[in-house]
């Protein structure tokens, strides 16, 4: 769709955004050569997280559970890091 956003978080918290106006196709082996070809492109040294999607994705902090919070399950009481695929939860409602 020729769009295109550039995201940073300049200081912890404090995100800027600038849209790209109809920015070129970017090709898997751009992408790939700007996060890991350092003669083309280099990442500050305080850089923690770098991203190139092809789609729109969450940026900053995302909520989450610590994996020693417990959830009730139908057998019990379960820490979150202790639960399988499949498992079932028990919600608020019942």
């Amino acid at each position: 769709m020729r769009r295109g956003v550039l995201a940073l978080e300049v200081a912890e918290g404090v995100l800027v955004f600038s849209e790209l106006v109809a920015p070129l196709p970017m090709s898997m082996r751009d992408g790939l050569r700007l996060m890991s070809d350092q003669r083309h492109c280099a990442v500050n040294s305080n850089a923690v997280f770098v991203v190139v999607a092809d789609e729109i994705l969450p940026i900053g902090v995302l909520p989450t559970l610590g994996g020693d919070t417990i959830v009730s399950t139908p057998t019990g009481d379960v820490a979150v890091q202790h639960l399988k695929a499949g498992q079932m939860i028990t919600t608020a409602s019942g």
